[in-house]
């Protein structure tokens, strides 16, 4: 039971990270807001299944996959979402591998053990990459400033 609901949880949080991603750079497009709605209730979901029952060898290509789906809700050129999202997929791939490698020799628990606390571990980290980004970000400032014409 615990290990689904660490997979739906790391669903949601991959899917709004990408989505989150995809909002920092590119502005949404005002015509596909459907595939917003789509996106928003169908992807996590999807990612939950990817995460649960595909192997982990070919997990990113799917992963990827929805993510360019994702980016169609974007505007700009689409070659720069897709490079976009696919090297953010990389970076969230990359660090998961790197966690695993630095904590296994400190892990003397149980496999089931290992996989809940890299699995949080990964999650907090890429939510804190995204928070550094948003902040970083210049939607970070239209987000938070004080407009004059507000009554």
């Amino acid at each position: 039971m615990e290990h689904t609901v660490i997979n739906i949880f790391g669903a949601i949080v991959e899917y709004f990270a990408i989505y989150a991603f995809l909002w920092i750079f590119f502005d949404q497009n005002p015509n596909r807001k459907v595939l917003r709605w789509v996106c928003h209730i169908g992807m996590a979901p999807l990612f939950f299944l990817f995460a649960t029952y595909i192997s982990p060898a070919i997990r990113p290509f799917f992963f990827i996959v929805c993510c360019m789906i994702v980016a169609l809700c974007f505007t700009g050129s689409i070659y720069q979402r897709l490079f976009s999202i696919v090297v953010f997929q990389g970076i969230l791939i990359c660090l998961e591998i790197v966690l695993a490698s630095i904590a296994k020799p400190f892990m003397d628990i149980t496999a089931y053990g290992n996989y809940l606390a890299l699995n949080i571990i990964n999650k907090t980290f890429v939510i804190v990459v995204i928070a550094l980004l948003f902040i970083l970000s210049r939607r970070y400032k239209v987000l938070f400033m004080f407009e004059n014409n507000c009554i």
